[in-house]
């Protein structure tokens, strides 16, 4: 009859298969809901830490004295981690950075001393939380090398170019006043960094006055240069006589600002201290160099060449009041400043001390 008429017998399967089977099925779904709960758990913790952060605009520039620390702060995470998504904007200069903070566009700045002072005596409402830096070898003046130029007093006469406004400013003037030249027997021309180098370059200029780094280093690979003095010390006579015309970068903010973010800006200046100790642990040398070209625009080797020039500290003591005090006193002598200030008044050390009571050993005298 062949195979009609036949029947195949399928089993079914044993009880002891199914109770397995079912297991398994049973655990992959429970699998499943675990890794999507999972998921889903992570994403909304990452959506709610995103919203949770506060943002804060942040003025800095484009030199590796001012913009160093906050550099490193955003490319290590330090921000974020004190909560803060820092949305900073490097400036050209610091009268421009000046311009945003007083037009209330940045509530908190990091610039040099004379930004931050030209503020505070032009009735900006600004105070000052922490030092950002002490430069010691950041500023150079320099003048064409054909000048042969070996004494303070040839300087009378020739045209030197700077950025007003800035600390190259309150350095030329103090440099000048140390050598009892008059202000007047120098040309000084406001330009800006680039406006500087290709002025340099092209003739228009006899020299650079305590212009920053890396545009000074520009400059100086540019033309054949003599370097006559920098921040600490000058080189008339091929002689060294040190200067004393020592100066801070600051951190600054709106007062109106601040009423409002105090602990935003304690958050701030926490971030801000994790650099500190980061760039001056020797191991995070390169990776300290690199986070900063990277933000200013520079290249490795130029930033490698500004390190042994400055200090980055974020702190407050009588010597920092002292220097802010002496700047006030001879800006405002040489007419710059158009009021002069008692610039305790002008202080905040609560913010700071609330980071580190070893940060601070002077008492501020601004009330809030």
């Amino acid at each position: 009859m062949g195979l009609r008429g036949k029947s195949r017998k399928v089993e079914a399967p044993s009880l002891t298969l199914r109770k397995a089977i079912s297991t398994a099925l049973v655990a992959v779904i429970i699998v499943i809901v675990i890794v999507a709960a999972a998921g889903g758990y992570f994403y909304y913790v990452s959506i709610n830490h995103q919203k949770s952060l506060t943002t804060l605009q942040i003025g800095s520039s484009t030199s590796t004295t001012v913009g160093g620390l906050v550099a490193i702060a955003q490319a290590e995470g330090f921000f974020a981690k004190e909560g803060i998504n820092a949305s900073i904007t490097y400036f050209q200069s610091g009268a421009a950075e000046t311009n945003a903070i007083a037009s209330g566009q940045i509530p908190l700045g990091i610039s040099g001393a004379t930004p931050f002072l030209g503020m505070v005596t032009g009735g900006v409402p600004v105070v000052l939380i922490a030092t950002a830096y002490k430069p010691t070898a950041t500023h150079f003046l320099i003048v064409n090398k054909n000048l042969n130029i070996t004494s303070p007093q040839q300087l009378e006469g020739l045209k030197l170019g700077l950025p007003f406004g800035s600390d190259a400013q309150y350095l030329t003037y103090a440099f000048l006043k140390l050598y009892n030249i008059p202000v007047s027997k120098v040309q000084l021309v406001n330009l800006q960094p680039a406006q500087l180098v290709t002025a340099y370059k092209q003739g228009q200029i006899d020299g650079i006055s305590f212009l920053w780094v890396p545009p000074v280093r520009q400059a100086i690979q540019s033309v054949p240069s003599t370097i006559l003095a920098q921040n600490n010390e000058s080189f008339f006579n091929n002689g060294v006589q040190p200067l004393n015309l020592t100066h801070y970068g600051a951190i600054f903010t709106r007062t109106d600002w601040l009423k409002q973010n105090q602990q935003v800006a304690i958050n701030f200046l926490k971030a801000m201290y994790m650099a500190v100790q980061f760039v001056n642990n020797p191991s995070n040398y390169n990776k300290s160099i690199s986070d900063i070209a990277a933000a200013i625009g520079a290249t490795d080797s130029s930033v490698a060449a500004d390190f042994s020039g400055l200090v980055f500290q974020i702190s407050i003591t009588p010597a920092v009041a002292q220097a802010y005090q002496n700047e006030v006193n001879i800006m405002y002598s040489a007419g710059v400043f158009k009021a002069s200030v008692n610039v305790s008044s002008y202080i905040d050390t609560n913010l700071l001390s609330q980071v580190s009571s070893s940060l601070v050993s002077y008492q501020g005298g601004y009330a809030g």
